[in-house]
């Protein structure tokens, strides 16, 4: 992965993100809990930058894709005085925006493809929108996360490599809303047939 991310930071754009994506999907390693971004973030609070250095950079390539985690390591080091590594991981959390940015405008049709499900409020934020529901919906073999936002407007993300769906969702309508549970997801019998506005442009 080594390359690609390499190559991905050099040149952020839709072909290079979506190159180290495969790649880092390839490594199969557990996604970032929001247990473990939360963790982080109180100990950023409480001031223990050191901590917070420690368990971003433990996570390694957990974390490489994650626009959160390098943000967390850029406020640490900065607080530590630490000016050259907090350069270095704002870079890296920019370059992770621009990378999913690059990949669609949030609409139906192209949806943004993120690596980690933390990332779809990184990207909400970053739009200056607030979530208010969320729903996943299957369209084929495609999982994606839809946002209702605060305006009305609704932010889609392609997350068919991060959510495990069943198989019998997958053989129904072309359109159908799954619920998330404790134990993955579970297709409703309600059907969605009115076409979602995308976020205004």
């Amino acid at each position: 992965m080594f390359q690609e991310f390499a190559r991905f930071l050099t040149l952020p754009s839709r072909a290079t993100y979506l190159a180290a994506r495969r790649a880092w999907l390839q490594l199969n390693v557990e996604p970032l809990t929001p247990a473990d971004l939360q963790g982080v973030a109180e100990l950023l609070a409480a001031g223990e930058a050191t901590a917070v250095i420690e368990r971003v950079h433990g996570w390694q390539s957990r974390a490489a894709l994650s626009p959160r985690a390098h943000y967390f390591a850029a406020e640490a080091h900065e607080s530590l005085g630490e000016s050259e590594p907090a350069e270095m991981e704002r870079w890296v959390f920019s370059a992770c925006l621009q990378g999913i940015l690059a990949t669609g405008d949030g609409t139906r049709r192209k949806p943004y493809i993120v690596s980690q499900l933390s990332d779809e409020y990184d990207v909400l934020k970053l739009l200056g929108l607030r979530s208010e529901k969320q729903q996943l919906v299957q369209r084929g073999r495609r999982s994606c996360d839809v946002l209702t936002c605060h305006d009305g407007s609704h932010l889609w993300f392609n997350v068919s490599d991060l959510i495990a769906v069943p198989e019998e969702a997958i053989s129904q309508a072309p359109l159908v809303e799954i619920k998330r549970t404790e134990k993955g997801v579970i297709r409703t019998t309600r059907r969605i047939s009115d076409p979602l506005r995308a976020v205004p442009r």
